[in-house]
């Protein structure tokens, strides 16, 4: 089994007693191996970011870098034709969240993982009217992961 960090998620506050918030931790295990208990990191709450919602809105075309104008917060976006190719920035630590919302009809698409950063890139896809959430794991390639 191979080193890999873990990233636990909490909707509500269920298990991490952050009530109504979203919530995530990280496991600590150094070098997991078959059959290992996973370790936990305290759970932090990542909500506040989702209140905090960028005045700014970019329309995206094709191949478009994204601009995270809000860090930890919620980017908006638009089009006026269905996009692919879409570019993240590298994040700027570990486990940075951006949110970004989609304000047009149309379907935003990201580029391959490898060009995009972003895991599964051509999969992921920010609907008509939806929000995407990307987390920031630089342990991984630097690659930003789809929520």
């Amino acid at each position: 089994m191979s080193a890999a960090i873990a990233y636990q998620f909490d909707f509500g506050g269920a298990v991490s007693g952050i009530l109504g918030l979203l919530s995530v931790r990280v496991s600590t295990n150094a070098s997991p191996a078959a059959n290992q208990i996973i370790t936990w990191a305290a759970w932090t709450s990542v909500s506040h970011a989702l209140g905090v919602v960028s005045s700014s809105v970019q329309t995206v075309v094709n191949g478009s870098t994204l601009t995270v104008s809000a860090t930890n917060g919620v980017n908006q976006l638009t089009a006026t034709n269905n996009v692919s190719g879409l570019i993240m920035p590298m994040g700027s630590f570990s486990g940075q969240t951006a949110v970004f919302t989609n304000q047009s009809t149309f379907s935003l698409t990201f580029a391959v993982h490898s060009t995009s950063n972003v895991i599964n890139g051509t999969s992921v896809s920010i609907g008509p009217f939806k929000a995407q959430i990307l987390i920031w794991n630089p342990q991984d390639g630097n690659q930003w992961y789809p929520v």
